[in-house]
């Protein structure tokens, strides 16, 4: 018998994105009467291959199952082929009776549950009156957003790891330093940051604009202050261009407790965000209801002429506190240790 309980993540650890940053948090800073393993469930490739890959993953998680016999799966999910992928998987730890968490990470997994006739709606239905099954969402709001498919969900914040000095006391900066950290899709936001920039600039002030996730410049940013970085792999160049910049534009409009977000916030870095991140961030100052550049932009010009920067970032400081990553896994083990006993009562 083994001194800690196991659990193995499962998801796509290798990605690009916040998700695969936040399973590496949670297998890193495990509770302390648990560790962890992981199944990778990530391939960039062609449709047949990723069909190979799931049976490949099918025989993989039945061997760590018989080999390692896991005390809980926790499975990462978003929408789409992300959720049927992981279905599969769910229906073996299911059959073998190996409790599972069920962590939803997509902003727009309502509006998905309610596509095909709710197929996954009546789907994660089902699978909330498993006593073995637990659903965990990163928002409060996903719990009323989903209530109508599932009243047996939880909600845990995405973890972050706070920096050991003090982020309140940062030196001005020379100009006014914008910056967006996505992929590259285009619901990410590219060219609405560009034109937030371009309008700042307009006004006569400095301003300049990083963004990760493309390469290419377009016409109008080659005429602006605007560097573009690709997809940054090694997370030191992210936080170092985050700890250089005044603030992070996140306009997405489905994606709320993003990891970009978060550590802006972990940094002193001031986020400005559309009303989808509300939650995340909780100061009303940082919000702007409307995708409109010059909102943004006047939001921003606002704080600056109002020298309201140093009193944001106490704020954002507080806030950002209950997103610890030692606070979040001490959470996670409140979670296991309910669906384990749930095991045990039925044996």
């Amino acid at each position: 018998m083994r001194d800690k309980s196991l659990v193995i993540h499962v998801g796509p650890l290798s990605s690009k994105g916040g998700m695969s940053g936040v399973m590496k948090l949670l297998i890193n800073n495990p509770p302390k009467k648990y560790e962890t393993k992981f199944l990778d469930t990530y391939i960039s490739s062609s449709t047949i291959n990723k069909v190979i890959n799931l049976i490949k993953l099918r025989k993989k998680i039945k061997q760590d199952i018989k080999i390692l016999n896991p005390d809980v799966f926790h499975f990462h999910v978003t929408h789409n082929y992300s959720w049927w992928r992981n279905l599969l998987l769910i229906k073996i730890a299911i059959k073998k009776k190996i409790p599972s968490i069920i962590h939803i990470h997509s902003g727009k997994f309502d509006i998905f549950c309610m596509k095909y006739n709710k197929l996954s709606g009546r789907i994660l239905h089902k699978l909330s009156l498993n006593s073995l099954i637990k659903i965990v969402v990163l928002e409060e709001r996903w719990l009323i957003s989903l209530g109508k498919f599932s009243n047996n969900m939880s909600c845990i914040r995405n973890p972050v790891e706070l920096e050991k000095t003090s982020t309140l006391d940062i030196e001005p900066k020379k100009g006014i330093s914008l910056l967006l950290i996505a992929r590259g899709d285009k619901i990410k936001g590219h060219n609405f940051a560009v034109e937030v920039m371009e309008y700042i600039s307009q006004k006569g002030y400095d301003a300049r604009l990083d963004m990760t996730g493309i390469s290419k410049k377009t016409e109008k940013m080659k005429d602006l202050q605007i560097d573009t970085h690709g997809w940054l792999d090694n997370h030191e160049d992210i936080r170092k261009l985050i700890r250089d910049s005044d603030f992070l534009l996140s306009p997405s409009e489905f994606e709320g407790s993003s990891m970009s977000i978060l550590e802006s916030m972990a940094l002193g870095t001031i986020p400005i965000v559309s009303k989808v991140s509300s939650e995340t961030v909780s100061i009303k100052e940082l919000v702007v209801e409307n995708r409109d550049p010059k909102e943004w932009g006047e939001r921003i010009i606002k704080i600056l002429s109002e020298s309201k920067e140093e009193e944001l970032r106490r704020k954002v400081n507080e806030v950002i506190q209950k997103h610890e990553v030692s606070l979040i896994s001490s959470q996670w083990e409140g979670i296991y240790e309910i669906i384990i006993n749930k095991k045990i009562k039925q044996q």
